[in-house]
């Protein structure tokens, strides 16, 4: 079922997409879709280390069957214009919990692209991510009781080349203890003491 929400995202996230979102943020469209590939295997990463669990599984399936039909993905401009419509800032919130920031300044600093913008893009494609759950629950193909390896699976075709779900899991969870979010967070500690030092860039 990896290749249904693959074949979603990927028809979804074309040229004109990544127009509308380069001009909205300010950036153009080919730094927006650099950020687009560095955020999503991130998003997708820590989905499916959520979902890996029945509890987590269960928790992710009640929140697409409860607000995320896909409907999004029919109105891309409404979303780009107004993401918090669609619970953007919640579902992050959800996902990489206080570190959210955190990962917006990695992403900020691997594309070249200011943290607002990265955050605004980031708050598009969270939403887009769930509606592409949301319409391949609804075609009756997905399995949502697998979800986590479905999404583990997607994470390592997506976005760049070089990016992997053992690479996205090593870098989230670079102390084994399973916790992403400490991780996170010592990932932002590193990213921060870089821009002191000015080794960083914004």
């Amino acid at each position: 079922m990896d290749n249904l929400l693959s074949d979603i995202l990927k028809t979804k996230m074309n040229d004109m997409f990544m127009e509308q979102v380069g001009k909205k943020t300010g950036v153009g469209a080919d730094k927006a879709g650099s950020v687009m590939k560095q955020a999503l295997p991130f998003l997708m990463g820590a989905m499916a280390k959520n979902a890996m669990s029945k509890k987590g599984a269960a928790s992710l399936e009640k929140a697409v069957t409860k607000d995320h039909d896909g409907s999004v993905l029919d109105n891309l401009s409404g979303l780009i214009d107004n993401p918090e419509k669609n619970g953007a800032s919640g579902i992050l919130k959800h996902l990489l919990g206080r570190n959210t920031k955190n990962v917006e300044g990695y992403i900020s600093q691997k594309s070249g692209v200011d943290s607002r913008s990265v955050d605004t893009m980031m708050k598009v494609l969270a939403p887009m991510l769930m509606g592409a759950l949301g319409k391949a629950k609804a075609s009756g193909k997905l399995n949502m009781s697998n979800i986590g390896s479905t999404l583990s699976s997607l994470t390592d075709k997506s976005g760049s080349s070089s990016v992997s779900m053992n690479l996205v899991t090593k870098f989230l969870d670079k102390n084994g203890d399973g916790d992403i979010k400490d991780d996170l967070l010592n990932m932002g500690k590193k990213w921060i003491m870089a821009k002191l030092s000015g080794r960083g860039r914004a």
